[in-house]
């Protein structure tokens, strides 16, 4: 919160969108899970996210090269490419 003030940016300017999944995903462990990646827009303007390698919460190096959060909720199978998660941007400015 303390960066977003610092730049401008106010918390109340985050919303979050929907976009198709790159590629197949799993998430580990029964709870939801916010998941770095990088979201792209392919050649008719859908938006497309790629989650990161991520190993965890002390993954700074991945969450550095994040350009937004995807939303998984828990559920026993993957995720398929081509399904719609909800996603947060990182940075407005981007």
């Amino acid at each position: 919160m303390a960066i977003e003030r610092l730049s401008g940016n106010s918390l109340t300017q985050r919303t979050t969108h929907w976009a198709k999944l790159g590629e197949p995903h799993s998430v580990r462990g029964p709870r939801p899970t916010w998941w770095p990646a990088n979201l792209i827009h392919d050649p008719l303007g859908a938006a497309v996210v790629h989650p990161l390698q991520w190993h965890g919460s002390s993954d700074l190096r991945c969450l550095g090269a994040a350009d937004c959060l995807a939303f998984f909720p828990s559920r026993n199978e993957p995720y398929g490419a081509g399904e719609l998660v909800r996603v947060l941007p990182l940075l407005t400015g981007r």
